[in-house]
């Protein structure tokens, strides 16, 4: 049965089984590496069909556009993050409005308006997302994959 599945494959999905198990001998594989290469997969989104390829985790989500969306399940709440072509990333609460990573002793609760915003920056900066301000894009998606709102935000 697993014969026959294989075969059924195109020929650029095997090269990607045997890359992403690590059978092209020679590559040191580890999470990142794997990551990086579902992530490329992802956004090279050329799998054909109606629906766009997504990379899903419990806890984390990233489109072929390469916005990520963190579920936080207790309160149905999302928290967006895109990297911009300036290298940086943004957070969101809407998924359409982006805002930069603020440091705290800039005011950045004083400088919003709307109490859920405040809410999300606050919970952010007390979290390992708040090292999203200082990464490349692959480290980045590492953060937010292995993000887990659930023992990160306990505290509030």
């Amino acid at each position: 049965m697993i014969v026959a599945r294989w075969n059924g494959l195109s020929d650029e999905d095997k090269e990607f089984i045997l890359d992403l198990a690590g059978l092209d001998y020679g590559v040191n594989l580890n999470y990142g590496y794997g990551l990086k290469m579902l992530i490329n997969r992802t956004l090279l989104n050329d799998e054909g069909g109606f629906w766009d390829a997504d990379l899903v985790t419990d806890y984390a989500e990233m489109d072929d556009k390469g916005k990520f969306k963190i579920i936080e399940k207790m309160f149905g709440r999302y928290w967006y993050f895109n990297y911009t072509e300036r290298e940086e990333w943004r957070w969101s609460v809407d998924g359409k409005v982006f805002r930069p990573f603020l440091e705290p002793e800039e005011g950045s609760f004083d400088s919003v308006d709307d109490d859920i915003w405040r809410l999300y920056e606050k919970r952010i900066i007390f979290s390992s997302l708040y090292n999203l301000k200082d990464v490349e894009f692959y480290e980045g998606a590492s953060i937010i994959f292995s993000f887990n709102p659930e023992e990160e935000f306990e505290a509030f």
